[in-house]
């Protein structure tokens, strides 16, 4: 469905940012998490949305970049919404550019590059609540990245002007709550696709999805048409990349060498070392091999995310 004009006022509210919207925004914010190689070259956030929406599993996701170059890796997901790009000034900090684009699920791992002094601040959505936030078929932001002007005009263009200057990503995220109180005021979902993803989660992508399906009351065809409607990928998808994440969480840290591979194809659920190499290379484009022999590889699963800084680069969590 079309944004309406009252939706897209909303949006455009250029009121300051009261004290209340930024303790709001501060009270949501979690601890960071750091990479080193060997001074921090990155360093990663997650934020809550506003409650009273009852998005479940809605959330922000915040990056800055430091130092080296840093390929990001979003592995395979649920989500859509919003990634503000942001480009810094090196010398003083200020912004140089920002742009606003939508983005939705992940079929692939999905490669985002980045560079000193950039950031990203990302609205993370069920696909489907984006999709209809967004006023866009969900199918038309799978695997992509469009300007949010390409859909809603020169509104896009005005809400990335407001988000350029602003003094500081609580601002935005103050802003993002403004927009998302504006536009979510829709349907909630079906509940029985989150306990779907549940089950999936909690048997690390091993459970059988007729078995699923018949404990939901629904046949096969049904749950997927379910979880299609509402995540942009179906059920078996989803589960192979959930074990697809629990095999690269072993593997980050392991020299190649010392990788038992058919333990551990079968410890994520695979048939044998044959089934995990069909599925590394599915996803990822690579073996498992050269997924694992990649330098100064970090990864946290907790962002379903796969970080590469030069050599030598280490995870460690901040509260900083």
């Amino acid at each position: 469905m079309p944004i309406s004009q009252p939706a897209l006022d909303r949006i455009l509210d250029l009121r300051p940012i009261a004290d209340g919207e930024r303790a709001e925004v501060r009270r949501g914010l979690g601890p960071m998490v750091e990479v080193e190689s060997p001074s921090p070259v990155a360093r990663v956030q997650r934020g809550q949305l506003p409650t009273e929406l009852g998005l479940w599993r809605g959330y922000y996701e915040r990056l800055w970049v430091r130092g080296s170059p840093l390929a990001i890796h979003r592995l395979p997901d649920l989500y859509g919404g919003l990634y503000l790009l942001i480009e810094r000034q090196a010398a003083d900090g200020t912004i140089a550019r920002c742009r606003l684009k939508t983005f939705g699920s992940r079929n692939r791992l999905g490669f985002v590059p980045a560079c000193d002094g950039m950031g990203g601040l990302s609205v993370m959505l069920p696909l489907a609540v984006a999709a209809n936030a967004l006023g866009v078929p969900a199918e038309a932001l799978n695997d992509r990245m469009v300007p949010l002007e390409d859909l809603w005009g020169p509104a896009g263009r005005l809400l990335e002007e407001r988000l350029a200057i602003c003094r500081d990503d609580v601002d935005r995220m103050a802003i993002f709550n403004r927009m998302l109180r504006g536009l979510l005021a829709r349907g909630a979902a079906d509940r029985r696709v989150f306990a779907t993803v549940r089950a999936i989660e909690g048997c690390s992508g091993t459970l059988r999805i007729d078995a699923l399906a018949e404990s939901l009351g629904l046949g096969r065809r049904s749950l997927e048409r379910l979880f299609a409607g509402t995540f942009g990928i179906g059920p078996k998808r989803y589960a192979r990349a959930v074990r697809l994440q629990q095999a690269i969480g072993r593997l980050i840290g392991t020299p190649a060498s010392e990788v038992d591979w058919t333990a551990l194809a079968l410890d994520v659920g695979c048939y044998d070392q044959s089934h995990l190499i069909h599925e590394f290379q599915e996803f990822t484009g690579m073996c498992p091999g050269a997924f694992a022999a990649i330098p100064g590889i970090g990864f946290t699963l907790a962002f379903g995310a796969v970080l590469m800084p030069r050599p030598g680069g280490s995870w460690r969590d901040s509260t900083a």
